[in-house]
């Protein structure tokens, strides 16, 4: 286990250090001469990086000539760690000392008493993002003037000072379409929009000009099909939408409906979303719930429920072990709980950073492992609460000894 939290500065990083043997918690209120065989230092982990660790020296390894590896003597400290602090509240005092996060908490950003929902006006949502309250704007809305009072003010889709983003401004005289200064090659922009006057049919040759509106003299096209926009001219046989032309014989024209649904409610798996895309056996054909397009679905180790979702029994709490058995919520008896499904059977886990301390289902998971100083990262695992010593997100707090301090 390394430090409980990410600083700036390497001083900070030095001075203020977590403690993660439990060895070392019942020992925190003495600095004992075996913690001179602790180092504290940055180990490999899977992904490459560095987590902090505790080792024992190896008696071949040479003595580390690194400052930040040197061994450390740790005592218990009182202090809150930055960013996090004890902040009072209307209702008194927080049930753990340095509960607050200054970086991320709403009503203490920055500073304790800093609320970002007093600030906010009632069209904007205020977050706290690295102790600053911040506009926590709508998709497809910005805040780029800064001032919280006129809320979200830019669409960086067609604001030509801020096209895409806050300060990307386009040249003069070139329109912000969809995001982006101007059109690609190819494109014209076309009231709001970049369009391909080779084929667009609503914009055919010139802006504006709808091949609907505008049909050739070339008689009745075949069927499920009409005459579209083709080298800039309204003459090129199209499938109707949700139709296609997948023998490539135009004299029956587009002779398969690729929305047409089967009895039980599935579409063509030959011809799913398009000609010649065929599902694989064990799929079907449709559109799940929550997309739009019709696409195979439920592939190996999924089951089709229903003509809309695709489910795995064994661990999805609305289908678990059968379509539409539903793993049941938070039970009444019981806070910081949440239904799972595991292999298929329902049962009940705590929160992150919750557990069942006392063994009383009836009052769920009580215990906070990441502030509880009785229960620090693990039930029963203590601080040392006489002398006020913290814990935070899950480790009790220390410091390095000052020189010749002893407890």
């Amino acid at each position: 286990m390394g430090t409980f939290v990410e600083t700036r500065t390497s001083t900070w990083r030095r001075r203020t250090l977590a403690v993660a043997a439990v060895a070392a918690i019942a020992s925190a209120a003495s600095c004992a001469q075996n913690e001179r065989d602790l180092f504290f230092g940055a180990g490999e982990i899977a992904d490459g990086g560095s987590s902090g660790s505790f080792a024992t020296p190896d008696a071949a390894t040479p003595e580390p000539s690194d400052e930040a590896s040197t061994p450390l003597a740790l005592c218990v400290s009182s202090e809150c760690p930055a960013p996090y602090a004890t902040c009072p509240s209307f209702t008194g005092l927080p049930r753990y000392k340095c509960s607050i996060n200054l970086l991320t908490d709403r009503e203490n950003c920055g500073s304790c008493g800093n609320s970002c929902a007093v600030q906010a006006p009632s069209s904007v949502r205020l977050e706290c993002v690295e102790g600053e309250c911040t506009a926590l704007c709508p998709m497809g809305r910005l805040n780029c003037n800064g001032v919280i009072d006129d809320g979200c003010e830019t669409d960086p889709l067609t604001d030509a000072k801020n096209c895409g983003g806050c300060g990307l401004a386009c040249a003069p005289g070139v329109e912000c379409i969809e995001g982006a200064c101007g059109c690609p090659p190819g494109q014209v922009a076309c009231n709001g929009k970049c369009v391909d006057l080779t084929s667009d049919d609503a914009n055919c040759g010139a802006c504006g000009f709808a091949c609907a509106a505008n049909p050739p003299d070339a008689g009745t096209p075949p069927d499920h099909m009409f005459y579209g926009c083709g080298n800039g001219t309204c003459r090129t046989l199209k499938c109707q939408a949700g139709w296609g032309d997948c023998n490539d014989d135009l004299s029956d024209g587009c002779e398969v409906s690729l929305t047409a649904k089967d009895a039980n409610g599935f579409n063509d798996p030959n011809n799913c979303g398009g000609c010649g895309i065929v599902c694989a056996p064990n799929e079907k054909c449709f559109v799940a719930f929550g997309q739009s397009a019709i696409k195979c679905q439920c592939p190996t180790g999924q089951t089709v429920c229903g003509a809309g979702t695709c489910a795995n029994l064994q661990t999805d709490i609305n289908n678990c072990g059968s379509c539409g058995y539903r793993c049941g919520g938070i039970p009444p008896y019981g806070q910081g709980l949440h239904a799972t499904c595991e292999r298929g059977r329902c049962g009940l886990a705590c929160d992150d950073g919750k557990s069942d301390c006392n063994g009383n289902i009836e009052d769920g998971c009580e215990t906070d492992l990441l502030r509880d100083p009785r229960n620090c990262g693990g039930c029963g695992v203590t601080c040392d609460v006489a002398a006020g010593q913290p814990c935070v997100n899950g480790v009790c707090v220390t410091q390095e000894c000052q020189g010749g301090e002893t407890k």
